[in-house]
C-alpha cells in the first residue's frame, strides 16, 4: 500500500469497521480509528505506546516473547501478513484475527504498517466452548476462520474425545449456513 499524506492514511484507517491502528516501523501506535477506540475503550492513552504492550502487555516485541510477530515479518517479507492473536483488552482475553500492512513511499521503502483487528467470536455455547492459547490452539482457530466464509468440504480427524464436533460446529456457525440445523453425522 502506497500513501503520500498522514491524512490519506488516517483516511484509511477510518475507512475500516474493524479496530484499526496505525504503527511506525518501531511499532508504536501513530493513530487509532473510531472502531478501536470503541471497542478498546480507549480514551486517548494508547497512541505513543508500543503495540506489544497496548496488545499483550509485554515489555519486548511479540516475537521477543514467543509469539509470532506480523509486524517483524511485513518488515522481512514486505508483504502483508495474518496471524491469530490473544489480546488483552477491557474485555478480558480475545482472539484476534490480525491482518497487518506495510505502507511504503514513493521509494518503496516501508514507512509504516496498517493493522486491522477483528475479534474472533467465541466458539461454541458456554457449555461447549472452545478455550485455548497454544499454538497448535491459535493454529486451528486460523483454520477454522479461513474455511467458515468459504464453500470447500472440511475433514476434520482425530481421535475420540479431542474436539472435533466442536470445531465443526464453529466452522458451521461461521458459514452463510449457519441459520440452518448443523447436523452431526458419524463416520465410524
Amino acid at each position: 500500500m502506497v500513501l503520500n499524506s498522514f491524512t490519506e492514511i488516517i483516511s484509511v484507517l477510518n475507512s475500516h469497521s474493524e479496530p484499526a491502528v496505525l504503527l511506525s516501523t518501531d511499532y508504536q501506535i501513530l493513530a487509532a480509528n473510531e472502531s478501536f477506540k470503541s471497542h478498546y475503550h480507549d480514551t486517548g492513552e494508547t497512541v505513543g505506546r508500543r503495540c506489544y504492550e497496548v496488545s499483550h502487555g509485554y515489555n519486548v516485541p511479540c516475537d521477543l516473547a514467543g509469539e509470532s510477530c506480523p509486524l517483524q515479518q511485513c518488515k522481512k517479507t514486505g508483504l502483508k501478513q495474518r496471524v491469530l492473536h490473544v489480546h488483552e483488552s477491557c474485555h478480558g482475553r480475545e482472539h484476534v484475527d490480525v491482518n497487518m500492512t506495510p505502507i511504503q513511499n514513493d521509494a518503496g521503502d516501508i514507512v509504516g504498517f496498517l493493522e486491522i483487528m477483528k475479534v474472533v467470536k467465541s466458539f461454541g455455547d458456554e457449555q461447549s466452548q472452545m478455550v485455548g492459547e497454544s499454538k497448535a490452539f491459535l493454529r486451528l482457530l486460523e483454520m477454522i476462520q479461513r474455511a467458515a466464509p468459504s464453500e470447500i468440504s472440511v475433514l476434520l480427524q482425530g481421535e475420540s474425545g479431542t474436539g472435533k464436533e466442536l470445531a465443526a460446529s464453529a466452522i458451521h456457525n461461521g458459514s452463510t449456513r449457519s441459520q440452518k440445523p448443523f447436523v452431526t453425522v458419524e463416520c465410524a
